[in-house]
């Protein structure tokens, strides 16, 4: 009998042992109490993400100012130089029916841009959210006030003295002859601050919805028709039925295309050949086409003010966001064809 009590014993202690050395259930482990001024640990911050592409940033160095070029879009100006690795590229309809191009850069920065042309009214009110230094080759004395008003930082061309970003190349006529220095330009606009900011939404997940489509077909006017195309992984931009490459044989390609439906007007100015400027209203709010991804979104943009970014939404309201990547914007006319096709 004692012998027995004795077994029993034992055999208790060891369940006992073994009870206290197994690992309890992680839903069961209590968080230890902070101590008195102890903070709850915070989760690693995100990586930090390129403001005109929503692409993560490699490396630490400080962002540099945005940097925007006006760039011309005539026939006599193509092929451009440095229009593929903008960022962002606004493409707006001048007088004659021709098309100028504003290209963002922040993280990329080509070594020369152009052919650089002059700025105009909307280039006021789509510019002030990106706080850039402007490259024009000049502009009529109401655009200047407007960027004066807009505290837009610009610069033109002057005689080509020491430090002078703007310069002539030859083998091109007057006026599609005028380059800028990016590095140059940059230095000239010393003291503009960067934005840090995303400027729009972006993600990397698809959105729900959308239909899927092969090519768009726009149409500024008789004398610039435009055709991106679908390749599987990006958009491949062709002008006048013709692939629109730059100087350097590279195609024009985009993450995203946005069809920006904007309603216009004759300005009270007029080239030198007679064809009136061309006002276009990008405040406030109206229809819109988001590529991505193969797919084409119903949509509507929304911009407040000139200080603010644009918005892109689903016709219901709710946001729209782009791939990460490159994106054009066709600030295109009510009254200019849009085709979707497959």
């Amino acid at each position: 009998m004692r012998q027995a009590l004795c077994a029993l014993a034992v055999f208790a202690l060891s369940l006992t042992a073994c009870t206290a050395d197994a690992p309890m259930p992680s839903s069961a482990v209590a968080a230890r109490p902070l101590a008195a001024g102890e903070q709850q640990p915070s989760k690693p911050a995100p990586p930090p993400v390129a403001p005109l592409t929503g692409l993560r940033i490699e490396g630490d160095a400080p962002l540099s100012p945005v940097m925007a070029v006006k760039i011309d879009n005539a026939l006599a100006a193509v092929p451009q130089q440095g229009l593929d690795l903008a960022e962002v590229v606004f493409e707006e309809e001048v007088e004659g029916g021709i098309t100028r191009f504003i290209a963002l850069y922040q993280i990329s920065k080509p070594g020369a841009i152009g052919p650089v042309r002059s700025g105009r009214e909307v280039d006021a009110q789509l510019l002030p959210p990106f706080s850039p230094v402007l490259g024009i080759s000049g502009a009529a004395g109401p655009v200047t006030r407007q960027f004066d008003k807009a505290k837009i930082r610009w610069l033109e061309e002057t005689s080509g003295g020491p430090g002078d970003p703007f310069y002539r190349v030859s083998g091109r006529s007057s006026p599609h002859d005028l380059f800028v220095h990016t590095r140059a330009l940059l230095a000239a606009g010393k003291g503009t601050e960067a934005i840090h900011e995303p400027v729009f939404a972006f993600d990397a997940q698809r959105p729900a919805g959308g239909r899927a489509i092969e090519a768009v077909d726009l149409e500024f006017s008789p004398s610039s028709e435009i055709r991106w195309e679908w390749s599987g992984d990006r958009w491949h931009r062709l002008q006048n039925a013709s692939p629109h490459q730059t100087a350097a044989g590279d195609g024009l390609t985009a993450d995203n295309v946005v069809v920006m439906r904007v309603r216009s007007r004759p300005g009270d100015r007029a080239d030198s050949l007679g064809n009136p400027t061309l006002e276009l209203d990008v405040i406030g709010d109206g229809r819109a086409t988001v590529l991505r991804d193969g797919r084409a979104y119903p949509a509507r943009w929304r911009k407040a003010t000139a200080d603010d970014h644009i918005q892109w939404t689903t016709p219901q309201g709710d946001p729209l966001p782009l791939r990460p990547g490159r994106t054009w914007i066709e600030v295109l006319k009510t009254s200019s064809s849009l085709r979707l096709g497959r």
